[in-house]
């Protein structure tokens, strides 16, 4: 892939849900097949390199970022859902003018092919696949 694009991999929440077992870990840190969830979601953006793809982690994140030192990350300090989630990361997306992909870290079913697959065609085509960071990061609407 030749296009300026990044990812950001929504990895924050504590999946109450889940707590139902006593494992005290953030919702992507639950195991599926012997990887954590979000090790699925990192191998599927595998076609961009580490420093494009950035976590942000709220809740324990000091697990997440001891599993995946290699990416960068911001910190939703309020868990306050998807958009504040991605507002948290905007600082670091400063002066990146491309597109943006952004992926819950908890969907571990995307197969390896799929994400690279759905933003090539898009992105030749010249069509905006996600919202221009430059807008996130003065404010605006996710």
């Amino acid at each position: 892939m030749d296009h300026n694009v990044k990812a950001l991999v929504l990895a924050a929440g504590k999946g109450t849900r889940l707590q139902t077992e006593g494992i005290d870990l953030p919702k992507v840190m639950r195991q599926a097949d012997g990887h954590p969830l979000l090790y699925y979601v990192l191998r599927g953006l595998s076609f961009l390199p580490p420093e494009d793809i950035i976590l942000v982690v709220g809740w324990k994140k000091e697990k997440v970022l001891e599993a995946f030192p290699q990416y960068p990350h911001a910190v939703q300090e309020t868990l306050n859902g998807t958009g504040g989630a991605v507002q948290y990361a905007a600082p670091l997306l400063q002066g990146f003018d491309g597109h943006l992909i952004v992926c819950c870290g908890d969907a571990p079913l995307i197969r390896q092919a799929t994400l690279p697959a759905l933003v090539d065609p898009p992105l030749t085509d010249g069509h905006a696949c996600t919202q221009p960071p430059a807008r996130l990061a003065a404010g605006g609407r996710p």
